[in-house]
């Protein structure tokens, strides 16, 4: 394996041939978290959307809505005829991401570990050579505040890997831990990657604080497959299509929160209903029908804890109008999230 410098480009070029008009469908994107955020991962290997460090905090990637400034972590094969498909390991919100290619093959794990504070998160990605031989670009262009603010980018003066700081120092700091010699530009994070069959390479990008999280991605990974796999085999349900039952109840796993029980009603913001429609809701929010609804399945597959932690989460606010999910906020409408100018239309 080795590392080559990356050309420098407008950022508006860094775009799989998959992106029609610069972005794809929300069913292209799968999901993973650790029950404090959520990023969504496209299939073309790419975080396009992660709020940092919770559900409720400003974007570090928003390509999701803002092709140009909206900031994003991908990889992505050069060879013009890749083609990519999206799976998750049985039982598990761990993502694999495949690209197919007559170069050969080559794969992306995607995970984030479940931890108990919120600035103990961390994404760990294995690039990983099945078959042949493949050039890779990556690149780490983190958008801080709703894209507003772009990123400072640096070599740890401390230790190991590299810092994305935002520049009015409002959000954390990003470390990304890797042996891959990365170069550094205004933009973020590039590099350009041989890789060839049996290489494993592991990006970890991780904040500034909290857990000390190393390179050590089979330690991390067991202990994430054991979390959600364990969780999985506690589902009652025994009935037609098993499966996706039980990826729907995972995917609502993701959506609620360890710190305090609460089911927010999607991942995202600012996705209009449709295309220049004004329905462009936050909808990190708990949405108290919805949320029965949620809490209704839980209960049905056997999820007794989930709903008796929201339950105990109502009890604490039930004085409050509107309550907002995360911080007991008493907003009584769902409010517009601001996008930067030249995003999704509506």
């Amino acid at each position: 394996m080795t590392a080559t410098s990356n050309p420098t480009a407008d950022p508006t070029r860094q775009f799989s041939p998959a992106y029609k008009d610069r972005y794809l469908p929300i069913a292209e994107y799968g999901i993973i978290g650790n029950l404090h955020t959520t990023a969504l991962v496209s299939v073309t290997g790419s975080i396009d959307f992660m709020c940092l460090p919770r559900f409720d905090s400003p974007t570090v990637f928003g390509r999701l809505l803002d092709a140009d400034k909206g900031g994003f972590f991908s990889f992505e094969c050069l060879a013009e005829d890749t083609k990519n498909k999206q799976l998750y390991l049985p039982g598990t919100n761990i993502l694999i991401t495949r690209f197919l290619s007559e170069d050969g093959i080559a794969e992306l794990t995607d995970f984030m570990p479940i931890v108990d504070e919120e600035l103990d998160f961390a994404v760990f990605r294995r690039l990983k050579g099945v078959y042949g031989h493949h050039r890779v670009r990556l690149d780490l262009r983190p958008r801080y505040g709703y894209g507003k603010r772009g990123c400072i980018a640096e070599k740890n003066p401390e230790g190991r890997g590299y810092l994305i700081r935002d520049p009015e120092g409002e959000q954390p700091t990003l470390l990304l831990l890797t042996d891959v010699a990365m170069d550094i530009s205004d933009d973020g994070l590039s590099a350009t990657i041989d890789l060839r069959q049996g290489d494993n390479l592991d990006f970890i990008l991780t904040l500034n604080q909290g857990v000390d999280f190393d390179l050590d991605w089979m330690r991390c990974f067991t202990a994430c497959r054991k979390y959600w796999t364990t969780w999985s085999r506690k589902c009652t349900y025994d009935g037609f299509w098993k499966e996706p039952v039980l990826r729907s109840v995972l995917a609502l796993k993701l959506l609620t929160s360890a710190r305090y029980g609460s089911t927010i009603a999607a991942a995202t913001f600012g996705l209009p209903e449709k295309m220049g429609g004004e329905r462009n809701w936050d909808y990190r929010y708990t949405w108290i029908r919805d949320s029965a609804f949620t809490m209704y399945a839980f209960l049905r597959l056997g999820y007794r804890e989930e709903a008796e932690g929201f339950m105990d989460w109502i009890r604490e606010k039930c004085r409050l109008p509107a309550t907002d999910v995360r911080r007991g906020r008493t907003d009584r409408a769902p409010r517009k999230q601001p996008r930067p100018p030249g995003g999704l239309p509506g």
